[in-house]
């Protein structure tokens, strides 16, 4: 028989969250990303959504590593408890694996894991895998996209991204790579982008500057934000709020929705993956 390559989604397919990947090539496996998803209000007395990594676990495979995209939850979120079974190198950026290490340091295993810190345009050797970082904008800095050699061609994987022209940092997506690499050639374009189904174009981050000014200065009273914690380029303008709301003679006071949370693992899932069913874990 063969060799075939498999492309085989775990979780985050059809569903906001729990993102997790992997391509198998003779047993050998590359895993991409690992997140958590909050559950859905039909999920009574659950958290915490997993992807389900019993693939992984059996039929004798090899992994030989896992790659992060991005440091938010629903890439990152489920690693913890992933690697508390399957104790690979991870390799991420430098802000990727500094959000991670809390989360491992929380779950009592950041001395044992192995983290290995990859720079976009990086490129690293996983036995019959090559993969490359490029780099990509997106509402956290330090997001990267994927492009995998494999034996039979290269798959590329977007990850979350945005064609902001002028992100704060400077760094848009990198289209030329993307069009290089499809002159060349690719076996399978793996592409994610919230809403990329809506017509018309998203506001860059820079677009946000005017309105608040506007905020300030006509507001009668107190200024309380509430901000979402995975945009991290906005918690950049939050740190100028409270002087920009003095400049116009009011106070500020910030308040940010928070994603963690201290979590124990509870008993994995039984049900086979075409159920839709996932790993539960319950938090204290």
């Amino acid at each position: 028989m063969s060799s075939r390559l498999r492309y085989l989604p775990l979780g985050g397919l059809g569903e906001v969250g729990i993102n997790m990947w992997a391509l198998e090539w003779e047993g050998k496996v590359v895993v991409v990303d690992a997140g958590l998803m909050f559950p859905q209000e039909d999920m009574l007395g659950i958290d915490l959504v997993l992807p389900d990594i019993s693939y992984l676990l059996h039929g004798g495979r090899e992994v030989l590593g896992i790659f992060l995209t991005h440091g938010h939850e629903d890439h990152i979120g489920g690693l913890p408890f992933a690697l508390k079974k399957l104790n690979v190198p991870v390799y991420g950026t430098r802000l990727t694996l500094g959000l991670l290490k809390p989360k491992l340091k929380e779950h009592r295993i950041l001395r044992e894991s192995d983290l290995r810190e990859v720079r976009v345009g990086d490129s690293v050797q996983l036995g019959p895998f090559r993969v490359e970082t490029i780099s990509v904008c997106h509402s956290i800095p330090d997001a990267v996209a994927l492009a995998i050699d494999t034996p039979v061609g290269r798959v590329v994987y977007t990850s979350d991204f945005k064609l902001d022209p002028a992100p704060p940092d400077g760094l848009p997506t990198d289209m030329a790579r993307f069009r290089r690499l499809g002159d060349e050639g690719v076996l399978l374009l793996l592409s994610d982008s919230t809403n990329a189904e809506r017509e018309g174009r998203s506001g860059s981050e820079r677009d946000l500057h005017a309105p608040f000014e506007k905020i300030f200065t006509e507001a009668p009273a107190r200024i309380v934000v509430a901000n979402f914690t995975w945009s991290a380029w906005r918690h950049s303008s939050d740190a100028a709020w409270p002087s920009s709301a003095a400049a116009f003679g009011k106070t500020s006071e910030p308040r940010a929705s928070s994603a963690s949370s201290t979590c124990r693992t509870g008993s994995p899932s039984r049900w086979p993956m075409s159920t839709g069913f996932r790993p539960r874990s319950s938090c204290s």
